[in-house]
């Protein structure tokens, strides 16, 4: 519902005239998405496996798609990669925060959210760069 208003231009109707999206996200916060994170290190750490959290790339120069424009979007992609951000300082896992460093550009993304061929190509570089960097993986032989 919000989707659709934020792109008709008529936002806030209905729900959203009695408490805005805004609101509704700082009253819910990511309560689940943090309980499930912190198991899913604690769970990888008792097998002796290292976690590698990643911060979410996204580009609001897509100005037209809520989902990525919207300050209620931004402030939640801000919120869950903060609270990555704090499970690995608290943890052993890793953080690879790809949302700070992947390049903005509209070349890289479709549609601000999911990326081209050339920003997956880009993102897989700069991971493979991470876990070598961080001895996660071994840099794979010169052919």
């Amino acid at each position: 519902i919000f989707l659709n208003q934020k792109r008709s231009g008529k936002y806030p109707r209905a729900m959203f005239r009695e408490k805005s999206a805004m609101e509704m996200l700082k009253l819910n916060p990511p309560t689940y998405f943090k309980r499930n994170i912190e198991s899913l290190v604690a769970i990888a750490a008792q097998q002796k496996v290292k976690s590698v959290l990643m911060t979410f790339a996204y580009s609001e120069r897509f100005d037209t798609f809520p989902i990525v424009a919207s300050e209620e979007y931004k402030f939640a992609y801000g919120e869950t990669d903060g609270i990555l951000k704090e499970i690995a300082r608290q943890t052993d896992a890793h953080l690879f925060d790809l949302g700070g460093l992947f390049p903005k550009d509209k070349k890289y993304f479709a549609d601000g959210r999911h990326m081209t061929i050339r920003g997956i190509g880009l993102k897989a570089r700069m991971i493979a760069d991470y876990l070598v960097r961080n001895g996660l993986i071994q840099k794979p032989a010169a052919k």
